[in-house]
């Protein structure tokens, strides 16, 4: 088990009073997000997570599947990074029949777009669709002058 699923009593007990923690709120969405930014300057940008939750708490169909399924909508976003669209839907299907919304569905379609666009460039192995791939290669590799 790991730190963070330890309710914050517990932290501070285990860790003492000088623990600090960091919050790392959508880190690997966002890093997937800037990148776009900055390598795909072209396409209509990704919300930042903040707006993102927002529209997904607002999603009628996602307020169902949150219901039976807390912490959904946290981990949506990594999901559909680390998986594929495809399987992220059957996912919420086994939780609750139905889909998103038309506009909150093509965001989630964006994001697997642009995961996918982004990390051939850094990924030897191209079945490897995993964010994690993006952050263990040097930087240098996204410049696209070089490719």
């Amino acid at each position: 088990m790991g730190g963070q699923r330890i309710p914050r009593t517990a932290r501070l007990l285990l860790f003492g009073r000088n623990h600090c923690e960091i919050d790392l709120k959508g880190s690997f969405y966002e890093l997937v997000r800037r990148l776009g930014l900055l390598f795909m300057p072209d396409l209509v940008p990704l919300p930042t997570i903040d707006e993102l939750r927002t529209q997904l708490y607002r999603d009628l169909y996602v307020q169902e599947v949150e219901a039976i399924c807390p912490h959904t909508v946290k981990q949506l976003p990594l999901r559909i990074i680390n998986s594929s669209i495809d399987t992220t839907y059957r996912h919420l299907r086994s939780i609750v029949d139905g889909s998103p919304g038309a506009s909150l569905s093509a965001i989630l379609h964006q994001i697997w777009s642009q995961t996918t666009a982004l990390t051939p460039n850094c990924s030897t192995a191209s079945d490897q669709r995993s964010v994690l791939t993006i952050m263990t290669v040097p930087f240098d590799c996204w410049n696209t002058s070089k490719h």
